[in-house]
């Protein structure tokens, strides 16, 4: 991939860099096993970019924010708090800072645990980009919760045909259609929460089987870290309760 990725300069730019370096990180948190190659072949891919485009302003400091999130998700949480320090002071201090910056930012925050810094990052965006729609659903694509206009009226859009579907009991049909929201919106809470009601419900109307329990645990597992504090708490270990039942029926 990295020798196609430097032999390919005709659509090239600094983003196909980033974005190659992205899906390496993607693939560490989606992985229990974490390949240094993979991390090596970032690294090479970054280096490309800082060299090739040297001459473009802030790549050397988007890079290093990339870099870092790479290394929180392969696990090196600790080492990569150590530099949080340093990569702030840099961005606060840089000219003509995007979007792309920020996202990269919040979204190494939120990689080592800083939900709270995170947030606090994408909020600001939310409000400074309201009528960019890609950069709003950026932002709501990490966040728990909608943060943008369009964030917020796609959520009470999909609880309405939603909440019709289980009126309906047409719980296959809520299974598609929250399962077809988490793509686009997959750090949703209510979203993953709607997705185990749907295949609660299901199961226990149709039967319950191996891959719609293993889904479920899917969306359990993104709601591991809600605890008493959390409005949804209540209702995950309610459906978490039937989903244990479920399993044990399988």
């Amino acid at each position: 991939k990295v020798i196609r990725l430097s032999n390919n300069s005709v659509y090239e730019s600094p983003e196909h860099h980033f974005n190659f370096c992205r899906s390496i990180s993607k693939e560490m948190v989606n992985s229990r096993e974490k390949p240094i190659s993979k991390i090596k072949d970032a690294q090479e891919v970054l280096k490309m970019a800082k060299r090739r485009f040297k001459g473009d302003e802030n790549i050397e400091l988007q890079s290093d924010i990339v870099e870092a999130n790479i290394f929180a998700d392969a696990g090196k949480v600790e080492e990569t708090k150590g530099k949080m320090g340093d990569l702030q002071s840099r961005l606060s201090k840089a000219t003509n800072r995007s979007a792309e910056l920020y996202l990269d930012m919040a979204k190494t925050y939120k990689s080592i645990g800083d939900d709270e810094k995170s947030k606090e990052i994408l909020v600001e965006l939310a409000e400074k980009y309201a009528d960019n729609p890609d950069i709003c659903m950026a932002i709501d694509a990490m966040s728990e919760e909608p943060l943008t206009a369009h964030g917020k009226q796609k959520a009470v859009a999909l609880n309405k045909e939603g909440k019709q579907l289980f009126a309906d009991k047409e719980y296959n049909k809520a299974v598609q259609l929250f399962s077809q929201a988490l793509i686009h919106y997959p750090n949703n809470i209510g979203l993953n929460l709607n997705l185990m009601l749907a295949l609660v419900r299901k199961m226990n109307s149709d039967g319950a089987t191996q891959q719609e329990v293993e889904r479920c645990l899917t969306a359990q597992d993104k709601l591991s870290h809600l605890d008493d504090s959390s409005p949804y708490f209540e209702r995950f270990q309610t459906l978490s309760g039937h989903l244990d039942k479920l399993k044990a029926s399988v």
